[in-house]
């Protein structure tokens, strides 16, 4: 048997907090010494311009015990709260998933060779958490309990407040673990038609029944609360946005970088996160990349074909358990089956489920029916999945954006608007190197690379020194690219605008190109060989490139 568990790092936007009990929960900031830091945010928003809506589906993660945890969430309305799924993480996740493909070619030589590399860059999560305890029923002025709700593993009470400090003190009284000087964070939410939606997890429950949570609310102007986050987060938090709507999603009061390629770590598959961070940095701190923006097509295949009849046909629940990837139940987590099988509480959910019959009491004290199982596991685990789909009924578009924000960096929300007409941004990014003997006894390391870079579906020509000419002056091809570059970011943009804002395409260029004919024009004049770099022909070589370079990069999308 085997059964895909899906496991995830902190993630959300909100405030999470935590009783300062004396257990591991991670590192903690400033004066909140009650809170928990976040790692990360992955949200998903979609817009539907016919009903007017915007969905919103987060996944929150948490390190410690079920009675210190606490969730508070500011929304522009009064939200409808569903059960999310972490199945529809992972499909926006594949949809739009970062390629990184190096090609390093030799063409002609007696030592030809090829080398192919591709990477697949990704942020997913998902998380744990919990806390309970009776609400009290009496209510300070300015404050108004709006909805009541159980949603999947949690208790969820929905507010309206007109101060924070009495929403803080009403929380605190009802054992919702925030810490006392939370109010100037929840200021910029008070007052007009913002709702706040505590969370925690049930008395029943426990830290790894955590799940995602959907809220639909009013409104199609898209944005994240991180204000509120800015509470508890590491150094450069990573946060990813995925945008549906029926065209391609742009910050509207964020700035917008395209990053320099120079600087992505190729043989490492691809860039890494401190070449973001230092071209936010350049932005200001409050800017975000594109990772891509697709067109879907359908079917969308979010929603499997599952073999309910083969389930239900089971004899026992160890058949069952096995047959369920079979039947459709790929994604199917710890928390699902916890929903739908009685496990003996002294049992470790994760140790049953791996092997159920080296638990031969507990298996025998589970009264197994199949049907009955069927149908509670298509209601856990099939029906927030269909719910998800429908979110692509209304659209047609997907955008990933992503960004790296400090605490002190969260001073404004993000808001995301569409831009119809603006071209699509493809996730795969390529270097290829190539370097072709004129004669195949030529000596490869005397060969000069022609390189290309395939960013955005278009293409970048240059031409670059030898493996023996980087090697004198103490580089190798990928090194003396990242040489060439200062800056992280080769555009910093007001996409909303439509406004370029510091253009470093001339100054990358030039670098190239003379780095390319200082270095080439050295090793020619202390070494030989038939098939050596020539500093004219490759500084010829860049004629065209600069107009390629700004045909791509200077283009306001």
């Amino acid at each position: 048997m085997h059964l895909l568990f899906t496991s995830s790092v902190a993630l959300a936007c909100g405030g999470f907090f935590c009783d300062p009990a004396p257990i591991d929960t991670g590192p903690v900031l400033n004066e909140f010494d009650t809170m928990v830091q976040q790692s990360g945010e992955v949200v998903i928003l979609a817009v539907d311009e016919e009903t007017q809506t915007t969905t919103m589906h987060v996944q929150v993660g948490f390190q410690g015990q079920a009675q210190d945890f606490a969730w508070v969430l500011p929304v522009p309305a009064q939200p409808e709260l569903m059960r999310s799924t972490s199945t529809l993480f992972n499909y926006v996740s594949d949809q739009t998933e970062l390629k990184w493909v190096l090609r390093n070619e030799l063409v002609g030589c007696n030592r030809a060779w090829d080398e192919w590399s591709d990477a697949d860059a990704d942020a997913d999560a998902d998380a744990d958490a919990d806390a309970d305890a009776d609400v009290d029923t009496g209510l300070p002025e300015g404050l108004d309990i709006v909805a009541r709700e159980q949603v999947g593993p949690y208790e969820t009470i929905t507010l309206t407040a007109e101060d924070s400090a009495v929403l803080v003190d009403w929380l605190q009284a009802n054992s919702f673990m925030v810490p006392s000087d939370l109010g100037p964070m929840l200021d910029p939410y008070i007052g007009q038609t913002t709702h706040f939606v505590a969370l925690r997890l049930r008395k029943d429950r426990d830290v790894g029944d955590l799940e995602p949570l959907a809220l639909r609310y009013p409104g199609v102007e898209p944005t994240i609360p991180l204000q509120l986050t800015a509470t508890a987060v590491v150094q450069d938090m990573p946060i990813e946005v995925y945008i549906l709507g029926d065209a391609r999603a742009i910050p509207k009061n964020y700035l917008h970088v395209q990053l320099n390629p120079l600087q992505f770590d190729w043989r490492a598959g691809g860039e890494q996160r401190d070449v973001l961070s230092r071209a936010v940095d350049e932005a200001g701190g409050k800017a975000f990349e594109t990772v891509s923006a697709v067109q879907l097509e359908e079917p969308y295949h979010l929603e499997s074909a599952y073999d309910f009849a083969r389930l239900k046909g089971m004899p026992n629940l160890q058949t069952w358990l096995a047959a369920l990837q079979g039947a459709g139940f790929t994604e199917v987590t710890i928390t699902d089956l916890s929903a739908v099988v009685p496990v003996d509480p002294g049992i470790e959910p994760t140790a049953f489920f791996a092997c159920p019959t080296c638990y031969p009491d507990a298996l025998a004290a589970i009264d197994f029916d199949a049907v009955l199982f069927t149908d509670a596991l298509e209601v856990q685990y099939v029906e927030p999945i269909r719910a998800a789909a429908q979110l692509f009924e209304a659209s047609d578009h997907l955008t990933r954006l992503r960004t790296t924000m400090s605490a002190s960096e969260m001073t404004v929300d993000p808001i995301f608007r569409f831009a119809r007409g603006l071209p699509l941004v493809s996730a795969e990014h390529r270097l290829w190197l190539t370097r072709t003997c004129e004669d195949p006894d030529d000596d490869p390391e005397q060969v000069p690379f022609r390189a290309y870079f395939t960013l955005d579906g278009a293409d970048m020509v240059f031409m670059a020194p030898s493996p023996a000419a980087l090697r004198q002056e103490g580089f190798d091809i990928y090194s003396w690219m990242a040489s060439r570059a200062e800056s992280a970011a080769l555009i910093i943009e007001d996409l909303d605008e439509g406004m370029v804002l510091v253009d470093n395409t001339p100054s990358f260029v030039d670098a190239l190109a003379e780095g390319e004919e200082e270095l080439s024009g050295r090793v020619d004049s202390a070494s030989t060989g038939s098939c050596g770099c020539s500093g004219s022909p490759m500084t010829m070589g860049w004629l065209a490139a600069p107009l390629l370079l700004l045909g791509r990069w200077r283009r306001i999308r």
